[in-house]
């Protein structure tokens, strides 16, 4: 015992808090599991088990023994008697079933009152011998306390019957027929004494025996009552021959929550069709079972013990052992249905029936519990990655992200990126030339537009610095194409600022000029925030890149510039020109650039870009041919500017930008 506590204390003590704040909840619901069913909240749980269970037996041959004569409608049609018929009649059928040989003839009818013809009747016992009448016992409650009452047959038919028992039968609390009855002078008791040569009448107590109920096709035989009075010519021979047969009221009835008799009882699922019996099958049912002796009893305390502790066991290994929550409630809900299994192979075995659903529900609400954990850490993802993401990436990268929150995991990961960083020039002069509120006003519908722009190309906005948006591509949903829809964004962004410029300047306000830089390559691309706090973003030098090209705008005159790695990854698109190589703040090497095509004629714009070709370095064998064509052209023009930076990356010059 000593090496087992060591060893379970050593695996507690290297388990994770988070694991084993699962492990205290498993612990928890199992104890109210236990009040509950110490409580007695679950015994409509345990019927319903003990039904289930019970469905797996079905009757013994012995059941063949019996036949019910139903009091039906047709037999009313037949006999055209109001009811109580004539004891005549019944008098009639006991010398019928006792000529075609039957065993034990039962009536499952109170005669109480006496009539007429109970001598007729008397006779027909007397010659048959083995008639069995019904009685009944009633309790009255009054102020001075509970009064019982026995009805009894009456007169003669008692004195002639082979034995008189009480048809009653005790219902469980949810008005359902599943036990054998209490009371020892049941009739159904008695008749299985005389005809099994033993008693079988319950133990002290509350009998907890579950009935054997006899289905399919081990069911009951019945045959109408009007039938059995033409029995030779209506029914095969030996219908009776050596058979007990049981008499009593087969009509539609309604369920009885209460003590029933003859009427229709409620019983469990699997015993009847339509969940109802007749008190006629249900007596028939008692006798049977008692008399084949193979009544189903309670499994045994330690039967039970051992699932309880299989169930929390297991339950509790599933908790620290597994992993997520969805594999601790599957691996949970397949253990309840593995003690399912074995309390059914239990039952099977031993005749007995396992009715403590604590067990199985203790396992049942653990797995529950873990797949709506599991729902509620989703949905709380969700929730964070839209509170997130929701304002700064397209509806389409949004679903992408809830539907798979593994993108979005602590941390980063290498990957090639494309990013586009813009700012506004004259931001400090428009904000000191307007109030504040009015200046907010501004950038906020200046920065709601552009983010605009950059949803609509799959974007994701990276953060706003005071007027300038960083924005990725490729990230943190896959883009194949992500150069070009960089590419192409940044000249939107550009031209949506310009848009805007003559827009607000039309009412007097003075907005800059839109400036853009773009670069793509290598970044840490991840979740830098912490589990409480969400902040995606790429780290690495194509971020700092951008930014400094989108400042190196001023040194050149122009509004975008790109790099020509992101100018060839985006399949060099048509409407961009060379725009020199750039010696950037805090790089040594220089970078090749491209810039907008803007205010040339289509000539002059075929010829640049003929010119362009496959230029996106130094050239020397091209640079007299551009310089000819730059002498001609008029110093100072759109197309003198294009052709001096050509000539300049032919020649290889390098432009600072460091200041």
């Amino acid at each position: 015992m000593g090496p087992c506590l060591s060893i379970l204390r050593t695996f507690w003590a290297n388990t994770s808090a988070r694991r084993k704040s699962v492990a205290g909840w498993v612990v928890a619901l199992w104890l109210a599991v236990t009040l509950m069913g110490a409580a007695g909240l679950l015994r409509g749980a345990d019927r319903l088990l003990a039904d289930s269970v019970g469905s797996l037996f079905e009757a013994s041959h012995a059941r063949d023994d019996f036949v019910i004569v139903a009091i039906d409608a047709p037999s009313f049609q037949d006999v055209g008697e109001q009811w109580p018929w004539s004891r005549d009649i019944h008098a009639e059928l006991v010398r019928q079933l006792h000529s075609l040989g039957a065993r034990a003839i039962v009536f499952d009818i109170v005669f109480e009152q006496s009539t007429d013809s109970d001598a007729h009747f008397a006779d027909a016992m007397r010659t048959a011998g083995n008639v069995y009448l019904a009685a009944e016992r009633a309790t009255t409650r009054t102020p001075q306390g509970q009064i019982e009452t026995l009805a009894l047959p009456t007169g003669r038919l008692l004195e002639e019957a082979k034995g008189v028992g009480i048809a009653g039968v005790d219902l469980d609390p949810d008005g359902r027929l599943r036990r054998l009855p209490n009371s020892a002078d049941s009739i159904a008791y008695i008749v299985a004494a005389d005809l099994a040569g033993e008693t079988s009448s319950p133990a002290s107590g509350k009998n907890k025996r579950y009935i054997r109920f006899a289905r399919g096709q081990h069911r009951l035989s019945k045959v109408s009552y009007y039938q059995a009075l033409s029995a030779t010519d209506m029914l095969p021979p030996g219908t009776f021959t050596d058979k007990i047969v049981l008499i009593g009221l087969a009509l539609e009835a309604s369920p009885s929550a209460s003590k029933a008799t003859s009427d229709g009882i409620n019983v469990p699922y699997y015993a009847s069709a339509h969940g109802l019996m007749h008190g006629v099958e249900a007596q028939g049912n008692i006798a049977a079972t008692t008399i084949a002796g193979d009544a189903l009893r309670p499994a045994p305390a330690w039967i039970v013990v051992s699932l309880w502790i299989v169930a929390m066991c297991t339950s509790l290994w599933i908790a620290i052992w597994a992993r997520t929550d969805i594999v601790r409630a599957s691996l949970v809900l397949v253990s309840g249905a593995l003690v399912l299994l074995l309390a059914c192979g239990v039952a099977r075995a031993g005749n007995a029936v396992v009715a403590d659903s604590a067990p199985l529900l203790g396992l049942i609400l653990i797995g529950s519990g873990f797949v709506s954990r599991s729902g509620l850490i989703a949905f709380q993802e969700r929730r964070r990655i839209a509170d997130g993401f929701g304002r700064y990436v397209s509806p389409d990268v949004l679903q992408r992200l809830l539907d798979d929150p593994s993108m979005l995991s602590l941390g980063g990961a290498m990957r090639d990126v494309s990013v586009v960083v813009t700012d506004l020039q004259g931001y400090t002069t428009l904000m000191e030339s307007v109030d504040p509120e009015k200046g907010a006003d501004v950038i906020r519908e200046y920065l709601d537009e552009l983010g605009q722009v950059v949803l609509r190309h799959g974007g994701m906005i990276d953060q706003f610095v005071g007027d300038s948006i960083i924005a990725l591509f490729n990230a943190p949903t896959w883009q194949a194409d992500h150069a070009m829809r960089a590419l192409d964004c940044a000249r939107d962004l550009v031209e949506a600022g310009r848009q805007m410029s003559i827009r607000f300047q039309a009412n007097g306000i003075m907005l800059g000029v839109t400036r853009a830089g773009a670069d793509c390559g290598q970044a840490m691309v991840g979740n830098f925030g912490t589990q409480r706090r969400f902040h995606y973003t790429a780290m690495g030098d194509v971020t700092n890149i951008a930014s400094r090209l989108e400042a190196a705008n001023k040194t050149l005159g122009t509004s975008l510039l790109a790099t020509a790695g992101l100018f060839e990854a985006a399949g060099k698109p048509d409407g961009f020109l060379p725009a020199g190589r750039l010696l950037l703040p805090g790089r040594d090497e220089p970078v090749t650039t491209v810039t907008l095509s803007t205010s040339l004629s289509e000539s002059e714009l075929n010829q640049c870009t003929s010119l362009f070709g496959e230029l996106l370095g130094p050239d020397p064998d091209k640079v007299a041919t551009i310089e000819t064509m730059l002498s001609d052209a008029q110093a100072g023009s759109a197309y003198f500017q294009a052709l001096d930076r050509l000539a300049g990356l032919a020649r290889g010059d390098v432009v600072e930008t460091r200041k």
